[in-house]
């Protein structure tokens, strides 16, 4: 995988916040390939925790369109089966692991309402500039 890397100049690392094992496979298993390819120094990573919404249980509001309701719930459903849901990673938890693995820092998104989304990318392009 290592061709993967070539010519990375930064690195978003992404995890679901409602799947708590999905944060520890960035420390076992994800940083430890990408340091593989940067033995001398890597460059910017930025630890994004995914699915804001769903961790955060907004109520589904009556007057959403149809497709997005069912959307929610077929989500919601997918938890129950792949047993998720039950433990939500907290900001603290995750603000943890971006410490020990030198991250530039930890943002939350939610890509169903864009929150976020755009600050993600503005965050590490700024970190890729030289000073």
């Amino acid at each position: 995988r290592e061709i993967e890397y070539e010519d990375t100049g930064a690195i978003i690392l992404c995890f679901a916040l409602d799947d708590p094992q999905t944060l520890i496979n960035i420390e076992k298993m994800w940083i430890p390939d990408v340091k593989k390819s940067f033995p001398h120094k890597m460059p910017p990573l930025l630890l994004v925790g995914n699915n804001k919404e769903l961790r955060d249980s907004i109520p589904i509001i009556e007057d959403l369109d149809f497709s997005y309701n069912d959307f929610l719930k077929s989500v919601k459903e997918e938890r129950k089966r792949k047993n998720r849901g039950k433990e939500f990673v907290s900001r603290e938890q995750a603000e943890a692991v971006a410490n020990r693995v030198g991250a530039i820092g930890y943002m939350q998104v939610d890509p169903m309402s864009k929150e976020n989304c755009n600050n993600v990318f503005d965050r590490i392009t700024l970190a890729c500039i030289p000073k």
